[in-house]
């Protein structure tokens, strides 16, 4: 179905609402967003696996009219705050960071864990200013010292240091 998305948006919303399964029914939308955000954004609500309705939620943001976005924006927040799993909370939140790197820098605060904290600090540092980006760059330095996983610590190590100042490299 989400293959069909771009060709036949009306049918493959019809047929994605008599999904029953919300992961395939997310899958579905996200392929629409693109085409008929209106009408996935929607649908969104009708999920209620958590981690389905904000990844749907997530892929939104880049396809609602900017009139709307900020409405889409603080739903897919708020359903990644709901989510149980840091790693889950953390993939939302990095989708989110261009388009609103405020609010992502305060959500990624709450999440306890050092890796999935990292990631999205990371995933952050290029979309906030250059005040705020040596913050977020001290606090994932930080998350990654606690890491005891090397090839974790190193794929967050390996993303920060595009951001890090040329100056600091040197050193």
């Amino acid at each position: 179905l989400a293959a069909l998305a771009p060709h036949r948006p009306k049918d493959v919303l019809d047929a994605a609402q008599e999904l029953d399964d919300d992961w395939d029914r997310a899958t579905v939308l996200v392929a629409l967003a693109p085409y008929r955000p209106e009408a996935a954004f929607a649908a969104a609500p009708e999920l209620d696996d958590s981690k389905a309705r904000a990844k749907v939620l997530a892929a939104l943001v880049q396809h609602v009219p900017r009139q709307a976005r900020s409405v889409v924006l603080d739903q897919a927040l708020t359903a990644a705050r709901a989510l149980d799993s840091d790693y889950d909370h953390a993939q939302v939140l990095a989708t989110l960071a261009p388009y609103q790197p405020e609010a992502v820098l305060a959500a990624a605060r709450e999440i306890h864990s050092h890796y999935p904290r990292a990631t999205v600090l990371a995933t952050l540092a290029p979309h906030v200013s250059e005040q705020k980006r040596e913050l977020v760059l001290d606090q994932a330095w930080a998350a990654t010292q606690v890491l005891n996983d090397s090839e974790a610590r190193a794929r967050v190590l390996t993303a920060l240091t595009p951001h890090v100042s040329q100056q600091e490299r040197e050193l």
